[in-house]
């Protein structure tokens, strides 16, 4: 697939589709950690939910939008290395339901992804973002900014 448009640029629509995919992804990891610990299924399932939800808002926003420059940014949200993400979180998907995962393991990389959103700050809201880019982009932040504390909590309850 290539990464760029018929001009040969990233277009926001790529870049909005990838970042709905990595939620996608990240959903979709979480699902299989629920499945693997049915002891905290509920709690994997909640955040699988979430992050699908975080999918389908950027999936609308890509058919609302008019090619935002938010999108296109290549800093912002490089488009291979949002591929790139995408690909490390599938490759913890085979990982958990290939092999004896502890839930300390598995709490540890949703750890790592959900820390990786927040520090880099890529949803940050930016002066120049439409009203509905920035209620989106809020939203995911607050949301990543939650899931890594709710994750972080778990994980520091479990015995070592």
């Amino acid at each position: 697939m290539s990464s760029s448009g018929a001009s040969g640029a990233t277009t926001a629509r790529q870049v909005v589709d990838a970042l709905a995919e990595h939620e996608d992804a990240i959903g979709d990891l979480y699902a299989a950690y629920g499945m693997c610990f049915t002891e905290a299924a509920s709690f994997w399932q909640g955040l699988s939910a979430e992050e699908y939800g975080h999918g389908s808002l950027m999936r609308d926003l890509s058919a609302s939008e008019r090619e935002p420059a938010t999108f296109i940014d290549s800093r912002r949200f490089p488009l291979p290395e949002l591929r790139a993400a995408t690909r490390a979180v599938r490759d913890q998907m085979e990982v958990a339901e290939n092999s004896r995962l502890t839930l300390v393991q598995a709490l540890q990389t949703a750890l790592d992804f959900e820390q990786e959103i927040v520090e880099r700050d890529a949803y940050q809201v930016f002066a120049s973002d439409s009203a509905n880019v920035a209620r989106v982009l809020s939203h995911l932040r607050v949301s990543s900014e939650r899931h890594r504390d709710s994750i972080r909590d778990l994980l520091m309850r479990q015995p070592r």
